[in-house]
């Protein structure tokens, strides 16, 4: 099947494809996206009234960017613009969703929700949550829940780094420069598009926000 690689984010018809999810009380609408090869990447819509309580995480990390509505998680609320990362193998505190919500979510591997019990990773409740500050090297990795803001953020700046992938905001499209498979969206959330290394598609005006994945044998920043 192919997935697509340019998305119309304002577009008020998608190909939706609804998925239970587990441990809540609502599925979940999806649009599956052209990802790497181990990776998984999704537009995804949770209905109004959305709830999943059950105890339990993913034992690959996950980073998704809200276009519009509010998700609450791990004791925060995010909203449209915000850029948030939640490590692999924590065991997750009740999300909701009461109004709605649609993201972009990349994850590193098969999103499969597992029962706390199952889990690897970290145990003993929620992980610690914490706002993202731009150029803060090792500290945007410091907790296991992270949230960072694209659109106030001055072009040039690492928003956000997390084992997979680091994002920058850009001024424009002469900026983006791919040395391989990047995600781009523009600031004002209208486009997705996944460009590689030697493609000129038409990107939207900037500030544009960047995902570069790090690549194998990188250390981290």
């Amino acid at each position: 099947m192919v997935r697509p690689h340019l998305l119309d984010l304002c577009a008020t018809e998608q190909p939706w494809r609804k998925v239970p999810m587990p441990g809540a009380n609502l599925g979940l609408e999806l649009v599956r996206l052209e990802a790497d090869r181990d990776g998984f990447t999704i537009l995804g819509r949770f209905p109004a009234g959305f709830a999943r309580v059950a105890a339990g995480g993913y034992e690959v990390a996950e980073e998704f960017l809200v276009l519009d509505g509010e998700l609450e998680l791990e004791g925060t609320v995010v909203r449209r613009g915000d850029l948030c990362a939640v490590a692999a193998g924590v065991v997750r505190a009740p999300m909701r969703s009461p109004l709605g919500c649609r993201v972009l979510a990349w994850f590193a591997g098969p999103a499969v929700f597992l029962p706390a019990e199952e889990l690897g990773g970290s145990a003993g409740g929620p992980p610690r949550s914490a706002r993202a500050t731009p150029d803060a090297g090792e500290g945007f990795e410091e907790a296991a829940f992270r949230v960072a803001h694209p659109r106030t953020a001055p072009a040039g700046t690492a928003v956000l780094r997390t084992g997979e992938a680091t994002w920058q905001v850009v001024g424009g499209a002469a900026e983006v420069e791919p040395d391989g498979a990047v995600d781009v969206v523009d600031v004002d959330l209208t486009t997705w598009i996944r460009m590689d290394r030697g493609t000129q598609p038409s990107l939207p005006p900037g500030p544009l926000l960047v995902r570069r994945p790090r690549a194998a044998g990188v250390p981290r920043p």
